[in-house]
């Protein structure tokens, strides 16, 4: 009890302190993206995620796992409600996908509401104790939030996980081809090897939207249904589209990465967006070896640090 106490003042000291050094890094990174009005929108992104991010750890340091998604679609209600409202309120990952929910088999590739190993949806900030507005970027539109479901019901669940057999997402930082959805030895991925897990994923879709959803619950337009990529409409290729179409598979017949998969690369959104190398996403992922060492510490009986902290 004595421990969770010092965790607790800790973590709010650390969330207050990550907050403005983050911020003050992000000023020298915004200027390589944008300026203007547009430079204040995508340092007021960056600093809800931070936010999110620190808030994240906080739960996950207190209740011993990570809170599951949210719905993309609910409505948040018009007036105090008589009954709780689940808009903005982690679901239950053990249940099946409600409305607004994606679940994705991380392992195979199969799209499977009922079964799927990754939970996809919207940042839960009431459960996380944060106000509505951390849901969104500054262009309105949700941030989304994925993870593997074992990791956001319980501290047993949280315990179990089996790293080394269980990779279910992965984040490449480096592409080095134009066929952004067919991964090469070249490529710098974080996750296609053992020890290499991501606890969690937070995207913005930036100022096209494409792949976010919008107060009402409807997704951006244009949306995830249309390829970027003019050259071959089947294979939806582009690097935006990687991050936008809720499944995260590559539709090659060349995929030979059975994960989940995300790109976390340079803004290019002077590029048409028709262009395959256009991308104005914004990223933040949390190594799960980072997330295990938070949970180690707040829970210590459960054993030691399972790696290196990466981030």
């Amino acid at each position: 009890m004595q421990l969770s106490n010092k965790l607790s003042a800790f973590s709010l000291i650390e969330l207050s302190i990550i907050i403005a050094v983050f911020s003050v890094l992000m000023t020298g990174v915004l200027t390589q993206y944008t300026t203007g009005s547009q430079k204040k929108s995508v340092g007021s992104t960056f600093n809800r995620m931070i936010t999110v991010d620190a808030a994240l750890k906080y739960y996950l340091a207190n209740k011993g796992h990570l809170p599951c998604p949210a719905s993309l679609t609910d409505i948040k209600e018009a007036s105090t409600p008589t009954v709780i409202s689940t808009y903005a309120r982690a679901t239950d990952c053990t249940a099946p996908a409600p409305a607004g929910i994606f679940d994705k088999r991380g392992v195979n590739n199969i799209d499977d509401n009922a079964n799927g190993d990754i939970r996809i949806g919207m940042v839960p900030v009431r459960t996380l104790g944060l106000s509505d507005s951390y849901a969104f970027d500054d262009w309105g539109r949700r941030y989304t939030y994925i993870v593997p479901k074992q990791l956001a019901v319980d501290k047993t669940e949280f315990d179990a996980f089996a790293p080394a057999t269980t990779r279910q997402l992965t984040i490449e930082v480096d592409p080095t081809t134009d066929e952004y959805d067919v991964l090469t030895s070249g490529d710098a991925i974080y996750g296609d090897q053992a020890g290499e897990d991501i606890a969690y994923v937070l995207i913005s879709h930036g100022a096209t939207g494409a792949g976010g959803f919008n107060g009402n619950g409807i997704e951006a337009t244009p949306s995830c249904n249309v390829p970027n990529h003019i050259d071959d409409i089947l294979r939806n290729e582009g690097r935006d589209n990687e991050n936008c179409d809720h499944s995260g598979k590559k539709e090659t017949a060349n995929d030979n990465m059975q994960n989940m998969h995300y790109l976390d690369v340079a803004i290019n959104d002077s590029v048409d967006f028709n262009n395959d190398a256009f991308f104005d996403d914004y990223v933040y992922w949390l190594p799960y070896d980072t997330a295990k060492n938070i949970y180690d510490a707040a829970n210590p009986s459960t054993g030691g640090s399972s790696g290196q902290n990466n981030q």
